[in-house]
């Protein structure tokens, strides 16, 4: 179908952003740079080109703004999802332990828990505040519109730490949850709070079985946690292909399938 188009954020140099160029490899969609034939857009988060108003777009306004704000607005929706807070001196005392997070960060970075309110800390305005849950499981799970196309568990490699992301933690699939209506009511009332069509919430399961929605990603990457990065060339179609190294797993097959059931579909009515 022409007039179908992968858009997203691009470096300084005018690049995508990695995971941007495998789904575009994967799912043979051109990458969107302002093309005015756009008649079909998945926005990858946000960031990219502004899509012609009559295009449909998929990602067009969710919430964006940094990860407290979306935190806030699930909680004033009602949703699963632990307290949070925008300074470190507004929290409780009896609240902790809790966890210091960066507001925009990726693979966990930055994360640093707080068992007991400190004494004296100097606050970055780049940070904010969210309570602890004792999680046994953790999970990454993937939607599309109403759907749950996919789970992975998170599978970490020292229980200890904090994040179960990166070079602490592979993934596995977690294929019956797919079909767990508890869990798909939790992540879908997020989804529904934050106006996102497409992406990825990190889902925590507590001691007692309970799930909480950790944070929900609209630019969730596509490749698996310490696989190899390919290099990639942009053809004349605006598909990028790879001319070096790996592509391997991750969510980009994923993507494509959840893309051409939404095409076909279009296509029909």
């Amino acid at each position: 179908m022409k007039g179908v188009y992968i858009n997203g954020r691009h470096t300084k140099r005018g690049e995508p952003y990695y995971s941007l160029k495998v789904i575009s490899y994967v799912a043979k969609i051109p990458v969107y740079k302002g093309q005015k034939d756009a008649k079909v857009v998945f926005n990858w988060g946000g960031g990219g080109f502004v899509a012609p108003r009559g295009a449909t777009v998929l990602n067009r306004k969710f919430v964006y703004g940094g990860k407290y704000r979306q935190s806030q607005f699930m909680i004033r929706a009602g949703c699963k999802t632990p307290q949070s807070w925008k300074h470190l001196k507004n929290v409780p005392t009896g609240s902790f332990p809790v966890l210091e997070k960066l507001e925009r960060s990726q693979g966990g970075k930055g994360i640093i828990l707080l068992r007991t309110k400190p004494a004296r800390r100097t606050q970055s305005k780049r940070r904010w505040y969210q309570k602890y849950i004792d999680k046994k499981r953790e999970y990454r799970v993937f939607f599309f519109l109403d759907e749950i196309p996919s789970v992975n568990e998170k599978i970490p490699t020292d229980r200890s730490q904090v994040t179960w992301n990166l070079s602490n933690s592979s993934w596995t699939g977690a294929y019956g949850l797919k079909e767990n209506a508890k869990l798909k009511k939790i992540v879908l009332a997020g989804t529904k709070a934050l106006n996102l069509d497409w992406g990825a919430a990190d889902v925590l399961e507590d001691t007692k079985g309970g799930f909480w929605i950790c944070e929900i990603n609209s630019r969730p990457g596509c490749q698996n946690p310490g696989g190899e990065k390919a290099t990639f060339r942009r053809n004349r179609n605006g598909i990028y292909e790879p001319i070096s190294g790996g592509v391997g797993g991750g969510s980009a097959g994923m993507w494509a399938s959840q893309f051409r059931k939404f095409l076909e579909k279009k296509g029909k009515k």
